[in-house]
């Protein structure tokens, strides 16, 4: 009986040895940002497609506020807008998608564009984000943003106006007193 039992418990501490590893530097499983570990921001991505029609021929750039493209209506794909507070919000491109490479066919559609790496992207949908730009001249600190009337652009929501309606995309955290500048928001699109 004391066999057995010493030969579970030599089992049982080399089986957590082996499962107790170190979990690496603060990168490690870290995929775009999850905010797994202790300190960090928990965001949000989804890998979305972006519609070449729709897009400048150059592709879109990280930081760019995009919508549910509603043309080609298949969840996955985005596109931009210049309509100031888009109920379509979607949220804002975390990598930069490469030029709009397709098979010479308009209007891709998503299934058309599988396997490709051209026309996909990470885009965030909740978080912390200092990439995207203001549209108006000014945003106060907290107030409600959504996008703006520039393609890729935030405006703040103004109750009273026409974006009072609108698709909240979050929360400005700093002020901005210039046009195209540079916003820290909270995306809270999740």
């Amino acid at each position: 009986m004391k066999k057995i039992f010493a030969l579970a418990l030599i089992t049982l501490l080399i089986g957590g040895i082996a499962f107790a590893g170190p979990t690496g530097p603060d990168e490690a499983g870290d995929i775009l940002g999850q905010g797994k570990y202790p300190g960090q921001a928990h965001r949000v991505f989804r890998l979305v497609h972006v519609n070449p029609q729709c897009n400048d021929s150059d592709g879109l750039v990280a930081g760019t506020v995009v919508v549910w493209d509603d043309l080609l209506d298949d969840g996955v794909t985005v596109e931009t807008t210049t309509t100031s507070g888009d109920s379509r919000v979607a949220g804002v491109l975390a990598s930069t998608v490469v030029s709009n490479d397709t098979d010479g066919v308009d209007n891709n559609t998503a299934s058309d564009d599988a396997g490709l790496t051209a026309n996909w992207g990470w885009m965030q949908t909740y978080g912390l984000n200092d990439d995207v730009l203001a549209d108006t001249v000014a945003i106060a600190t907290g107030t409600a943003v959504c996008a703006g009337a520039t393609a890729g652009r935030i405006s703040e929501i103004i109750i009273g106006t026409a974006t009072t309606n609108a698709g909240i995309l979050g929360c400005a955290l700093t002020t901005t007193t210039t046009s195209g500048a540079a916003q820290k928001i909270i995306i809270t699109r999740d």
